[in-house]
């Protein structure tokens, strides 16, 4: 009866050991030769050119009363691609405020963005201290087209004496020009 016992137990045992590399082989065969494509995916460069311009503050500016931008304050920036990059990306810049007393929390207390080419500078955008965002972020270039070629932005500050007087002497402004690009995404072709 041993014998019989022994002989059922190694019958048994080859029978799983069998069964197990049968299924191994049947899955790995099925796998490999199904209709697999292949996948191709590349990649490009992508490369943000920005050079940020001095910040903003009325230890560095004085806040006063002026007729023009010209008597007010300016930083300037650049912002592009990096040479070679062939993928098209919109940029942003913004007024990312640190801190604004009250008084300067008005129509009277502007901002506007040029674009500069060696001495020309063409306007793009202007607004106002008056409705600051929850984020302290004022947009003030939104879904600009980039390129290789890094455009140069100056950007004014001044209190305009036309909209305002006198109730804004010693008051403070701290910040500096921030920029942002989309975000990139691609698509893998399987065919």
């Amino acid at each position: 009866m041993k014998k019989e016992v022994n002989y059922s137990i190694i019958v048994t045992a080859l029978v799983v050991i069998f069964a197990t590399i049968g299924s191994t082989y049947a899955y790995y065969s099925l796998v490999a030769s199904g209709n697999n494509k292949n996948v191709v995916s590349s990649s490009e460069k992508y490369e943000i050119i920005y050079r940020g311009g001095t910040n903003i503050d009325s230890t560095n500016c004085e806040m006063r009363v002026v007729s023009s931008k010209e008597g007010g304050c300016s930083t300037t920036v650049e912002f592009g691609l990096g040479s070679g990059v062939n993928v098209a990306v919109n940029g942003n810049l913004f007024i990312n405020l640190d801190s604004i007393s009250d008084a300067l929390k008005i129509a009277g207390f502007k901002w506007e963005v040029y674009q500069v080419s060696g001495q020309t500078e063409t306007f793009v955008s202007q607004g106002n201290f008056q409705n600051i965002p929850v984020s302290n972020q004022i947009q003030i270039v939104t879904n600009r087209p980039l390129s290789t070629t890094v455009a140069k932005y100056k950007i004014y500050f001044w209190i305009d004496g036309n909209l305002t007087d006198n109730n804004v002497a010693n008051a403070t402004f701290s910040g500096y020009i921030g920029a942002s690009t989309e975000t990139l995404t691609g698509i893998i072709n399987n065919s």
